[in-house]
């Protein structure tokens, strides 16, 4: 979820590392790709303007449905392909990786044991969730994901809050070594940041969707907005590209942005825009559609 600009990175990356640093020893895992993911979240920053933030919200008529967010380095990939030998590229072999929180969990329960009872609960929330990874030189492709299928949205919101109050780091030690006493975890302001009902309202029924910043997030955005998208980062944020896509189970009748575009088959709108856009319109990406009924 792309609640404030200057985050949208960390919001992807957070997840991923957390995969990474939780699980890196998890057996039948590929390690170098794992630790290719990571060092993607490491430099990420540096190669924003190649990269396009993707979310996409698929809905079911129960309200279930899907919530992904990753992050497209295609381009980065095929300026790196440029800079290697024929011979270095052709003993690259293509990767599609998935992994699957069930199955991390399933197989660490007696270790997860161990670890406060609400940490516990948070992980299990946590359990329909799945990391897909894809690298492909030939086809200059590099994609990594993060889905999140949810009962309801306000299961998600709880997914997401799970999150926030999770550390990485700390949960990582604590998996990897099995046990023992915890320390004591660090509040860290990118959490907030995974809490989904802090920043946008998100709302779906039969006769119509909605997706609209808070009040309280957009107050925030303008007090930082000059540190955002000013600074050595400044540029890079200018350049970043989001892409939002919306599936539905029922036709499209009308759109409020103007910014978004229906999809052939009236049931999918997409909104893509630079990150930059929210300088001049805080509510670029804001969106409410109507549905045919």
């Amino acid at each position: 979820m792309v609640y404030f600009p200057s985050k949208s990175s960390r919001l992807t990356l957070r997840p991923i590392s957390y995969f990474c640093r939780a699980f890196r020893n998890e057996p039948g895992h590929n390690h170098q790709t794992m630790r290719k993911i990571l060092f993607l979240g490491l430099v990420l920053p540096l190669v924003l303007g190649s990269c396009q933030l993707k979310e996409e919200f698929v809905f079911e008529k129960n309200g279930s449905g899907n919530y992904s967010v990753g992050m497209d380095m295609s381009e980065v990939m095929a300026a790196a392909k440029e800079g290697m030998d024929s011979t270095a590229q052709e003993s690259r072999v293509a990767r599609d990786t998935t992994v699957h929180f069930a199955d991390i969990l399933d197989e660490r329960k007696d270790s997860i044991k161990l670890l406060p009872a609400k940490d516990q609960r948070n992980l299990e929330l946590l359990r329909p969730m799945k990391f897909g990874y894809v690298e492909d030189e030939a086809a200059g492709k590099m994609e990594f994901a993060l889905d999140m299928p949810f009962k309801n949205l306000d299961n998600l919101t709880e997914m997401f809050t799970a999150m926030g109050e999770l550390d990485g780091e700390y949960l990582g030690e604590m998996v990897s070594k099995g046990g023992g006493k915890p320390k004591e975890k660090k509040k860290d302001g990118d959490d907030d940041f995974l809490q989904m009902g802090q920043s946008y309202t998100t709302h779906f029924s039969k006769k119509n969707f909605s997706r609209k910043m808070t009040e309280k997030a957009r107050q925030e955005f303008i007090a930082q907005k000059d540190s955002i998208f000013g600074g050595e980062m400044g540029q890079f944020m200018d350049m970043l590209q989001i892409k939002q896509v919306y599936r539905f189970p029922y036709k499209v009748k009308s759109v409020s942005n103007p910014n978004a575009k229906i999809g052939s088959d009236f049931k999918s709108v997409e909104v893509t825009g630079p990150l930059k856009k929210m300088k001049e319109e805080l509510e670029y990406f804001d969106i409410e559609v109507e549905f045919e009924r």
